[in-house]
């Protein structure tokens, strides 16, 4: 069979950009608040508190996911299944979640932080039915199976 490339995962970049920002505002303002000293510095000193703490839990989660995920993946230790989706359940929403075995492997999308391939069939991702084979390569963590290229049947022999 011949297979054509419909993802392929380059970019390993944390997809935390937008809380690791928001957590730095938070933090940016309290300070800027507590060096006016205007009030009590309760206020400013918990946006601190919480904005330190949430770039922290961010930054953990990050480094775990490039420890356990993204790392195991350029090193070559995945797991390749091909197949046609079984159980195919997608969102029709933007913030749902696309559920699918091929092989007896689930993968689910639409996870916004997780490495790997999250779109789902509703936005214009690339498993969007049970009707194509795909070859999927993928790196297992826990319960959770992390996409990184999406292959399609396009000629069989």
């Amino acid at each position: 069979m011949e297979f054509e490339i419909l993802y392929d995962s380059h970019s390993y970049a944390p997809k935390t950009f937008i809380p690791i920002f928001l957590a730095l505002l938070f933090v940016i303002i309290g300070v800027i608040i507590l060096r006016q000293k205007t009030g009590s510095d309760t206020g400013p000193k918990a946006m601190i508190a919480v904005g330190t703490i949430l770039i922290l839990f961010l930054i953990l989660g990050y480094v775990s996911d490039r420890k356990n995920v993204i790392k195991p993946y350029l090193e070559g230790d995945y797991e390749i299944v091909e197949g046609y989706p079984v159980d195919f359940e997608y969102t029709e929403s933007f913030s749902g979640n696309d559920y699918f075995y091929i092989d007896g492997e689930l993968f689910i999308l639409g996870a916004t932080r997780a490495p790997g391939l999250q779109q789902t069939a509703y936005q214009g991702g690339p498993i969007d039915s049970e009707d194509n084979y795909y070859r999927i390569t993928y790196v297992s963590f826990g319960e959770n199976n992390y996409i990184f290229k999406v292959e399609i049947v396009v000629e069989s022999n």
